[in-house]
């Protein structure tokens, strides 16, 4: 034994540069003859323990250097390229099994792992990948082939698990960086047009170079990163509005355009985090959907006149935007998705949508009473909705406007001028409007006005007769004739037995 190793052995290893040696064909020798004998199986188990623990005895890949057989790998094709280790540095060459042995491995290599050789599994591998990547830096992959890349990234694949494919900084981005998969927003270039996408997003590119091999594509695409096509650039934009984060106008305006200009089809995800900034003198971005938008074919009046008062809170998109829609010339497109898809409108909001009284209401009440009564006469269906909503109704009928008389009263106190009231109730307040006979302002006894000739409105007149100051000389015949049209009306409305 002591003969075998510490003579033989060594006489094996020398080597000969005139001629053959055993030196990468020795452990033939331990090859089991199927013997029988004790002594001869005794004495290879012996022979077997001793290699395990000796000195060195096979060679290494540093420069033909001997190491112990339980310090070196046996690295398999797999993990090979054009005749080398995938994975390979000063560190670890020590420890890789000289290719010197490859000639007869398949006898071998079974002799070798009872001495303590292991052979490279994807676990060894992926550690010492990982070790190479660490201690060397991006140098270290970016010196290699896409070849090398290819192989690796097909490995990965094959071999390793989700975890340890996203976990390692193989991914090659525009700007020069490797990263793994826990960067943030990563894309696979594609379907996109980098010139039209709005500045300062928070994205990433991987390499359009690497993107090209199908190996590592494959590899990008199993840990999950996908194209960056138009609808990711659509989330990405909306993800700087969660939670917003101020941007200029000119970005804000890129931002605008390239929602736009996505179809539906492509995306058609929520916007109701998107924020704008409002026309001067208003100031500040807001939601896109407080915003009022007009076009050449589609102003409101109520709009255009007092949105320049700030008090009004009338918050019009701005200027710019619109100049921007305007060079794709397709503002009339504009106008219709931004009514349906950001819910901006053409008309003064009169609640929200839980339900409460908006500022401009408030406003026009106060300041345009007419105006905004000619807002809902002419856009009674568009309000019928809101005008659901009891405390809304309650505001406009208590609101001032100005009547016949010169003196303003709550509207809920007032009588439509039409003709065939007037004469009826010439004590009642008559609501100064234009065009009192216009069926549409029908629709206002919803606050009080009294419309037509009815029980209420009779007896709204006696009490007016009763309220004048000369009441006690008021004629009996006008009391009676008040009376008999009052009568008249219950007998009208009385239900048939």
């Amino acid at each position: 034994m002591s003969t075998f190793i510490h003579k033989a052995v060594p006489r094996f290893n020398e080597i000969h540069p005139s001629s053959p040696t055993l030196r990468y064909t020795w452990p033939l020798f331990l090859k089991d003859r199927e013997g029988t004998s004790k002594f001869w199986s005794r004495l290879k188990r012996w022979i077997l323990s001793r290699l395990k623990t000796t000195s060195a005895v096979l060679e290494c890949r540093r420069k033909k250097e001997l190491s112990r057989p339980e310090d070196l790998l046996y690295i398999p094709p797999e993990f090979r390229l054009n005749g080398k280790p995938l994975i390979e540095d000063k560190s670890t060459e020590k420890h890789h099994l000289s290719f010197s042995y490859d000639s007869e491995i398949s006898q071998i290599l079974p002799e070798l792992s009872k001495i303590g050789v292991e052979t490279m599994s994807f676990k060894k591998f992926y550690k010492e990948l990982r070790d190479c990547i660490f201690y060397h830096g991006v140098g270290f992959l970016e010196e290699q082939s896409n070849e090398w890349h290819s192989k690796v990234a097909q490995l990965l694949i094959r071999k390793g698990t989700w975890h340890q494919q996203r976990a390692i900084r193989l991914i090659p981005l525009h700007d020069g960086r490797w990263v793994d998969a826990s960067e943030d927003n990563i894309f696979l270039e594609e379907d996109i047009s980098r010139a039209t996408i709005p500045r300062g997003l928070n994205f990433n590119l991987v390499d359009l170079e690497a993107c090209r091999d199908g190996n590592r594509r494959a590899f990008f695409r199993e840990i999950g990163i996908r194209n960056c096509d138009q609808a990711a650039i659509c989330r990405l934009i909306m993800q700087r509005y969660r939670p917003f984060d101020r941007i200029s106008l000119s970005q804000s305006i890129d931002d605008l355009i390239y929602l736009f200009r996505t179809p539906q089809s492509v995306y058609n995800g929520p916007f109701e985090r998107l924020q704008l900034l409002p026309a001067p003198p208003l100031e500040g971005f807001r939601y896109a959907k407080r915003f009022y938008i007009q076009d050449e074919k589609n102003i409101c009046p109520i709009i255009s006149q007092y949105a320049q008062d700030p008090a009004s809170k009338i918050p019009l998109l701005h200027p710019l935007y619109l100049d921007a829609i305007r060079g794709l010339g397709k503002e009339s497109q504009f106008l219709e998705w931004a009514c349906s898809c950001l819910k901006m409108s053409t008309r003064p909001h009169l609640v929200d949508e839980a339900g409460k009284l908006t500022p401009e209401l408030k406003f026009l009440g106060e300041n345009a009473s007419m105006d905004l009564m000619l807002l809902l006469r002419n856009n009674w269906s568009a309000y019928k909705d809101q005008l659901k909503h009891d405390n809304l109704v309650t505001e406009i009928s208590k609101m001032s406007v100005s009547c016949t008389d010169k003196i303003a009263r709550p509207l809920r106190e007032t009588i439509l001028p039409r003709r065939d009231l007037q004469p009826e109730g010439p004590d009642l307040p008559q609501v100064a409007v234009p065009e009192p006979d216009d069926s549409r302002w029908i629709q206002f006894s919803s606050f009080g006005v009294l419309t037509s000739l009815n029980s209420k409105f009779y007896l709204r007149q006696l009490i007016a007769l009763a309220s004048r100051p000369d009441s006690n000389g008021a004629s009996k015949s006008s009391v009676q004739s008040v009376y008999t049209r009052l009568e008249s009306q219950m007998l009208l409305t009385e239900p048939t037995q």
